[in-house]
């Protein structure tokens, strides 16, 4: 059971849209890590096996996870209805082809391809996306990205049968039941999926490519509710499946032979390393343990000139994320002086090597439907002066009486650099202290997703092509992301 919080934390501190990062998409869980280094190019060749670089992942359950690392591993074990493609341009994946949408725009009808089946040989059908759907939105299951299905009538109710911390509800078995139900989503037949939602929304064909709406095995699970299967009976959708996962050391997966879709895999095995630190994965990727790894922007200026090193940009945004349940940070004018207190462009330069584009804009630019590149920089943006007074309007004058503040960072010698500038910047031009706490990746996500934290270092990648993504379910109260 998941108690829904209001309005938990605030994205306002802006430093850079990530130029060099390597992710899938949704919350990225810190700016430590920059893109990948793959050992040698695809020769196309069928077999064998790779070590590939990962942090720790929090869970395997797609209908639960909200994390980069959680939703890369994920999509190499599941696939959905649709793939999006460059451009936005969605490719069928378990759907035999594009939904048709009634004429009101409410309702979305999709066929799902005859004869797949889940990796143990039962039957994929329709009936395992209404199940997948309907656990995205159980309240017991507590998915953080049901907030994407909100508009498919019924889910934000049953979702939210427990209330809130502050009015908690206790419904019974068959009050839950009777909520569930009421999602409007079914399976006329095997293989035809339908969905009602509660007003026309553009972008609802995109959402259905995503991992909330993964299939779920109702054959093999006992209800909605249930808990996802542990490595090896995790259940499989996808091109791979993983047989073992050894917390804090590798994921180990093998190839899918019941796998019906194309393209199918080309490796038997891919293990995946667990290191939190780009430092130390890229000293064992030059001893040859390690054959792809994600590198930080420490380890930029060692590898630039490498034939080795390939860049990859996408758009991902880096910045500081406040929890507004703490007395301290609920403040506006101390969110506003730890702000302007930030040089980004020297920011950039000490700490990220100059990988990154500094900027003060939540959805970059090159989405459509951004603001103005730098939009809010007079607001929020590098500012001394106003930095000072802003501490000062909270009561703080030149830092005097300020209690002090607590930075999460995942450990990793790229935030470590981070939390010593901020430490310098913060004391310098505000006179305050701040205390860096490092923790290792899979902490830092148990603190975010608990609230238990004053604020952090994290960001947000698109999940589907639309400036609605960087701002549904994270600016809205109660929303399950915020």
């Amino acid at each position: 059971m998941r108690l829904l919080k209001q309005w938990r934390y605030l994205l306002i501190t802006l430093f850079a849209v990530v130029a060099l990062v390597a992710v899938a998409a949704c919350g990225d869980d810190d700016g430590g890590d920059a893109t990948d280094t793959p050992a040698a190019q695809d020769t196309g060749e069928e077999g064998g096996e790779i070590i590939v670089h990962t942090t720790e992942p929090e869970s395997l359950d797609p209908h639960f996870s909200d994390f980069t690392v959680d939703i890369t591993i994920m999509q190499m074990m599941n696939r959905g209805l649709y793939d999006i493609l460059p451009g936005g341009v969605l490719r069928p994946a378990y759907a035999a082809e594009l939904p048709t949408v009634s004429d009101d725009g409410l309702t979305y009808t999709v066929p799902i391809k005859d004869g797949m089946t889940w990796a143990d040989g039962e039957t994929l059908d329709a009936n395992d996306f209404v199940f997948g759907i309907q656990r995205t939105c159980n309240p017991d299951n507590a998915g953080h990205y049901q907030y994407i299905l909100t508009n498919i009538a019924g889910c934000d109710a049953y979702y939210s049968a427990y209330g809130t911390e502050d009015e908690p509800l206790t419904p019974t078995d068959a009050e839950l039941d009777t909520l569930g139900q009421a999602v409007t989503v079914s399976a006329p037949d095997d293989l035809t999926l339908e969905i009602t939602i509660s007003a026309p929304q553009a972008t609802f064909k995109s959402i259905l490519a995503l991992w909330m709406v993964y299939p779920a095995p109702d054959e093999s699970l006992a209800s909605v509710d249930a808990a996802w299967p542990a490595p090896p009976n995790t259940p499989c959708s996808g091109p791979f499946c993983v047989t073992e996962w050894v917390a804090g050391d590798h994921l180990t997966f093998v190839k899918n032979d019941a796998y019906g879709l194309e393209p199918k895999a080309m490796l038997d095995k891919i293990t995946l390393q667990i290191i939190d630190d780009s430092t130390t994965a890229l000293q064992a990727y030059d001893a040859g343990e390690i054959d792809m790894i994600r590198l930080g922007p420490v380890d930029l200026p060692l590898v630039r000139d490498r034939a080795d090193y390939v860049p990859q940009a996408l758009p991902v945004t880096i910045g500081l994320q406040f929890m507004l349940e703490d007395d301290l940070v609920s403040d506006l004018n101390v969110r506003l002086a730890l702000s302007r207190a930030i040089d980004r462009d020297l920011l950039n330069e000490v700490v990220n090597a100059g990988a990154n584009i500094p900027t003060t804009n939540w959805v970059p630019a090159e989405e459509p439907g951004a603001n103005a590149q730098d939009a809010f920089e007079a607001v929020i943006g590098y500012d001394e002066a106003s930095a000072k007074q802003a501490l000062a309007d909270a009561g703080y004058p030149d830092g005097d009486g300020f209690p002090g503040i607590t930075i999460i960072l995942r450990d990793d010698e790229t935030n470590k650099t981070l939390g010593a500038f901020l430490q310098e910047q913060y004391l310098t031009i505000l006179g305050i202290d701040l205390t860096v706490e490092i923790t290792d990746s899979q902490t830092r996500q148990e603190l975010f997703n608990s609230g238990d934290f004053q604020f952090l270092i994290g960001g947000w990648g698109h999940d589907y092509p639309d400036a609605e993504n960087w701002l549904v379910g994270l600016f809205e109260t109660g929303a399950s992301i915020n």
